[in-house]
């Protein structure tokens, strides 16, 4: 029998899962988790991940796994969609498998008991900002550095942060969308 195994987001899996074997349309009944533009990835952009230092608690997504007959081939299908080893993909399953290192499984085994899931899993990824940028992260440090992208990355990093689902909503985004608007509510020209 095929296992009942959740697929979990915050950000661009839920607008772009690409080619993630999910059925059925993301919907916002994921657990809730400490979500932050904190990372800075590959190609320049800003994006989600658990933080539980600099995070605020938002609902999260889900979707269920299509064609996964356990959680390896879940792991092993967000994994590819993700570009990243499948040590940074998370997984619980409620008959007792946990990975973690910061406290996120607990909430996520707890939400999959309570929705009938067999486990879940979701991209586990670090923060790479100090390491990226020699400056620990805070919401000024994040706008600095958004400040200072140019063309197709700044594009690429703002299209991220205003595309992730609008209950992602961070201490960054909240700063951001404040700093958008001018006092008559519209876009302002500048960043």
């Amino acid at each position: 029998m095929t296992a009942r195994i959740a697929f979990v987001g915050w950000g661009s899996l839920v607008w772009s899962p690409r080619s993630l074997p999910h059925c059925g349309p993301w919907t916002p009944t994921g657990p809730t988790l400490p979500i932050e533009f904190s990372r800075i990835s590959r190609d320049g952009r800003l994006t989600l991940i658990i933080d539980t230092d600099h995070g605020d608690p938002v609902p999260t997504w889900c979707a269920p796994a299509a064609a996964a007959p356990d959680i390896a081939s879940a792991v092993g299908d967000l994994a590819l969609r993700e570009g990243c080893p499948e040590n940074r993909i998370g997984q619980v399953r409620v008959d007792g498998g946990l990975s973690d290192d910061h406290g996120a499984t607990e909430v996520i085994a707890k939400w999959c008991r309570m929705g009938g899931w067999d486990g879940a899993v979701w991209t586990d990824l670090i923060s790479t900002f100090h390491d990226r940028t020699g400056t620990p992260y805070s919401v000024d440090a994040a706008i600095g550095y958004l400040d200072g992208l140019t063309g197709d990355t700044r594009d690429r990093a703002i299209e991220y942060l205003e595309r992730a689902p609008v209950t992602t909503d961070t201490p960054l985004r909240r700063v951001w969308r404040t700093r958008r608007m001018d006092p008559g509510g519209q876009a302002s020209p500048t960043f």
